[in-house]
């Protein structure tokens, strides 16, 4: 069997009795579990609190005769860091609460310690049109930006749709707002029900806050059904513009 490279989110990665198993949604192929010691099924519990909090964008793994290939996975070395350090801090807590927030607790930070300075609002802010310009550049010719206001308090929030033709011939939705605090929302869809999904997603847009709506995504077992109606595919945050773009051409790329 060829390698396989394959770009997953954490849900597609469960946690079991000292293993992981590879489990992608749209991916049919059969993967032998990763041998991982002292994993467990209670990791998959914080999963959004910690391991997508900690990386959130898509894992990058490399398999060969169904075995992950670690010397060839770039992302390898730092997923493996991080759920050594989820076991470590889980073998002294029960409560799912209490393991996020002991994983997620910021670090103390002082002017001597060399930690690069917290971007700024006002640099966010500046910084967001190029993630514009680079979702711009990127849409497929054959659509148009869509343009929709969103209410957020009493005020509106300009919001864009693009549309990307992706590596599969299915198009990835891209919802962005031009808010520096939003992350943009990926939605997929086949070609031949794009109309009919689109009609979907501007609903929703348009309905209710603009907080409320993009944390029912972070609920996942609560907000199922609104995922699979919306072929809900993924979150990306504007860390970086580089990041931003590397991670909008995986998801292409990917789907």
């Amino acid at each position: 069997m060829p390698s396989l490279t394959l770009y997953l989110l954490w849900d597609d990665i469960q946690f079991d009795s000292g293993c992981l198993r590879i489990r992608p949604g749209r991916v049919q192929h059969i993967l032998k579990p990763i041998p991982f010691k002292g994993a467990q099924a209670s990791l998959n519990a914080i999963k959004q609190e910690y391991f997508v909090a900690k990386y959130n964008k898509p894992i990058k793994l490399v398999f060969k005769d169904s075995s992950l290939d670690k010397a060839a996975s770039p992302a390898w070395a730092e997923i493996n860091d991080l759920i050594e350090k989820a076991i470590e801090i889980t073998r002294f807590a029960t409560v799912p609460k209490t393991i996020a927030k002991k994983l997620t607790a910021p670090r103390k930070r002082s002017a001597a310690s060399g930690d690069a300075p917290e971007i700024s609002k006002e640099q966010q802010q500046q910084e967001r049109p190029n993630y514009l310009k680079i979702l711009a550049r990127h849409q497929s010719e054959a659509y148009r930006l869509i343009t929709i206001q969103e209410q957020y308090g009493s005020r509106l929030e300009e919001s864009h749709i693009y549309r990307f033709i992706t590596g599969t011939g299915r198009v990835l939705i891209v919802w962005e707002n031009t808010n520096a605090s939003r992350a943009a929302y990926l939605f997929i869809a086949r070609p031949d029900s794009l109309q009919e999904q689109l009609t979907r997603i501007e609903a929703f847009i348009h309905t209710g806050d603009v907080q409320y709506k993009r944390s029912r995504f972070q609920k996942l077992k609560e907000n199922k059904q609104l995922r699979s109606q919306l072929a809900y595919v993924g979150s990306v945050r504007h860390e970086t513009v580089a990041q931003f773009e590397t991670d909008i051409m995986t998801y292409i790329h990917r789907y």
